[in-house]
């Protein structure tokens, strides 16, 4: 019971510490994915912009649906938090982005050269705010994930700790209720061999029990 016990409580401090510390970063892989996503929207529409070509557009409307998909996981409202209140700013940044790339990317499409160059100047000048503002939160994500990662790592060498001993505890009481039942078992068999002496040897002066 005891051994039970012991395994499932540090079964369980395991899978918490395995979970926080497989998590620590997912925030910083999450806001990577979605800054390449939008670095090759970027890419494709400049392209487009320069080129007019068919695979440059296909590469436009297939990163920006990625882009956009992953937008959608920033918080859409504002708050007091600060990294929260970021992750807003890039939202709506993000949503500037699509819609002025979009309205360059059309007016490209429709010859209109005097808005695609205007279109075109303002989503870069969005892109480079857009830009700046995701590398700030991933390095404030990076700063939180390593507080988070350290906590987990010190809450390992715990339960390393406690698990070893843990396995000594076991041990020993194994040992001693090992000892106690040899004991229980012995007594009777030293009291059996001492009296089949005696009476080998015809010891008859001191009762046998």
């Amino acid at each position: 019971v005891l051994t039970l016990f012991i395994v499932l409580y540090l079964s369980t401090l395991v899978m918490g510490v395995m979970w926080q510390t497989g998590n620590s970063f997912s925030t910083n892989a999450e806001l990577d994915a979605y800054l390449t996503n939008l670095e090759q929207t970027e890419a494709a529409m400049e392209s487009y912009m320069s080129y007019r070509t068919f695979e440059s557009i296909d590469k436009y409307y297939h990163f920006e649906a990625a882009a956009e998909s992953g937008a959608e996981k920033l918080r859409s409202v504002p708050s007091t938090v600060y990294n929260e209140q970021k992750e807003y700013t890039i939202k709506m940044l993000s949503d500037s982005f699509f819609a002025l790339s979009n309205k360059a990317i059309a007016a490209r499409r429709a010859n209109n050269s005097k808005d695609a160059d205007l279109y075109y100047i303002k989503t870069l000048d969005c892109y480079s705010f857009l830009y700046d503002e995701i590398m700030n939160l991933n390095m404030l994500y990076f700063k939180m994930n390593a507080a988070n990662y350290n906590q987990s790592n010190a809450k390992t060498q715990q339960i390393i700790h406690r698990t070893i001993f843990a396995v000594i505890m076991i041990l020993l009481n194994t040992a001693l209720l090992l000892y106690i039942h040899i004991a229980h078992i012995t007594t009777p068999l030293k009291q059996i061999s001492s009296v089949a002496l005696r009476v080998a040897e015809r010891d008859f002066d001191v009762p046998l029990f």
